[in-house]
């Protein structure tokens, strides 16, 4: 008997971590192609992009059909889509160039006609709960790639413009009282009237040094789940009660599209799954050997000349920061944690390379906008051992490999302008300008085949490089998400 209970209790436990493990579950029987993805509000129905096309499919699996098909001759194809709340309808806008508009269309399921409804900025419209209304960021006529907030009835009858001059990413409270949407980085909230118009003036209730791409509600309607910059960082703000704000971690690379109750999110995975790897100078014949795989956060690796230790912008605290840890990635501890703005255009920056000092004491990185019409970047270098970051160069160009250093640990090589160099010396902050032919070799060194960041050669025998373990794109289920 004490055998068989300790069996049970074993298997219980074996149980829970297998459940644990699926915290992230791919939608089964979908083809390999799909993408964006929406569960109705009943969770009985799926729909997804496949090819160009809104296909729908029961939940629990079943006859796949096409909902709404995109228009190759025209190079229109629908995407954005939101379920209205009774789920008897999808909105979705249609979508062309990067700097054309997009076209609001609403199409009752499952086999209802589709009706326009104006332009669309690139972005998913937001129902209200009767249904009746969407909200949507719409362009801006007196500004290229500008938005406002307008509501727009379903009965075909005028738009009414909410907000004039702002307004990229929107989204209706589960209760209808509330709209919240983002302009640019900054995040607000309005009060909404009976019949949608805005009562009062919206307030700031957050900022982000990137803009925000995606805005969800928890379907509690206390809190809201937004993404920030590519999918960078998800955070969670309570608007409805005790003030809180937190990181949310996905675990993987994932576009939000929908948070479900029960705090589950659906979305796209973008799993591009990196690895660490060296190739040994001194075995010109031996394969590359993998050291170990790169957590989705982290970037721009850098290994230290010793081989001991190892530097990288991450996200795992949200906004880009430059971290350092020992070379198996224990350790890690922040050596830059907030990144320099880039002049008017402002924080948000990101890093653009990095690499270390030859005698380690130095880490030197460049900084560019994420933002913003230039070519151009500033270059920093801050102490290994922590310490004040110190611009050296107030503008190079950014699509030079590097930063590089002399032999010496003196001077930094960079780009001045396109296929113009310059040096500087780290102690003055003197320029000199410098022919390509001067360049030190790990300026002039080949890039390694499946190579997706600059490789660094260490101790004049070992080339490491983050190489890419392949791609996975796919739709998944969350579990947990929100607690």
């Amino acid at each position: 008997m004490v055998i068989l209970k300790a069996m049970r209790v074993a298997a219980i436990f074996l149980a829970a971590v297998a459940l644990q493990a699926q915290r992230i579950v791919p939608f089964d029987g979908l083809p390999e192609r799909a993408m964006e993805i929406v569960m109705s509000p009943d969770g009985k129905t799926l729909a997804y992009s496949v090819d160009g096309d809104i296909r729908v499919r029961p939940f629990a699996g079943g006859t796949e059909s096409v909902f709404v098909e995109g228009d190759e001759e025209k190079n229109w194809f629908p995407a954005h889509f939101v379920w209205s709340p009774d789920g008897s309808k999808l909105a979705f806008t249609y979508t062309s160039c990067r700097f054309c508009d997009d076209r609001l269309v609403v199409k009752a399921f499952p086999n209802g006609p589709e009706l326009e409804f104006g332009a669309s900025c690139k972005t998913p419209p937001s129902w209200t709960p009767d249904g009746k209304y969407l909200i949507l960021a719409a362009p801006r006529k007196d500004m290229d790639e500008a938005c406002r907030i307008e509501l727009v009835p379903t009965d075909g009858s005028a738009r009414t413009t909410l907000v004039p001059d702002e307004g990229d990413v929107v989204a209706v409270s589960p209760d209808g009282k509330r709209l919240i949407y983002a302009a640019h980085n900054v995040l607000k909230l309005a009060m909404l009237t009976s019949d949608f118009r805005i009562s009062g003036t919206p307030r700031v209730i957050a900022q982000e040094p990137y803009g925000i791409e995606s805005i969800h509600w928890t379907a509690d309607g206390r809190s809201v789940i937004y993404q920030v910059w590519f999918r960078t960082y998800t955070r969670q703000l309570n608007v409805d009660g005790a003030a809180f704000s937190r990181l949310l971690d996905p675990g993987t690379d994932l576009e939000l599209l929908q948070v479900r109750p029960g705090g589950i999110a659906v979305g796209t995975e973008w799993a591009i799954p990196r690895s660490l790897w060296r190739i040994d100078l001194h075995e010109p014949a031996a394969a590359p050997e993998r050291i170990r795989p790169v957590r989705w956060t982290d970037h721009q690796l850098a290994i230290s000349p010793d081989g001991a230790s190892i530097a990288f912008e991450t996200n795992r605290n949200g906004p880009s920061e430059v971290w350092v840890a020992n070379f198996d990635g224990t350790n890690p501890r922040t050596l830059v944690a907030s990144l320099p703005p880039y002049y008017e255009l402002g924080d948000n920056t990101t890093v653009d390379g990095i690499s270390w000092s030859p005698d380690g004491k130095w880490v030197a990185m460049r900084i560019r906008p994420v933002l913003g019409a230039t070519v151009y970047a500033r270059l920093f270098i801050v102490p290994s051992s922590g310490g004040a970051i110190r611009e050296i160069v107030n503008e190079c160009f950014s699509g030079f490999d590097g930063p590089v250093w002399s032999g010496d640990s003196r001077f930094i090589y960079f780009e001045d302008s396109l296929e113009s160099y310059s040096r500087v010396a780290i102690a003055t902050g003197e320029q000199t300008k410098v022919l390509k032919g001067d360049l030190p070799p790990s300026a002039r060194k080949p890039s390694m085949s499946g190579s997706v960041e600059q490789p660094h050669v260490v101790r004049g025998r070992f080339v490491y490089y983050v190489g890419s373990d392949g791609s996975n794109v796919r739709p998944v289920m969350i579990r947990d998400f929100v607690k």
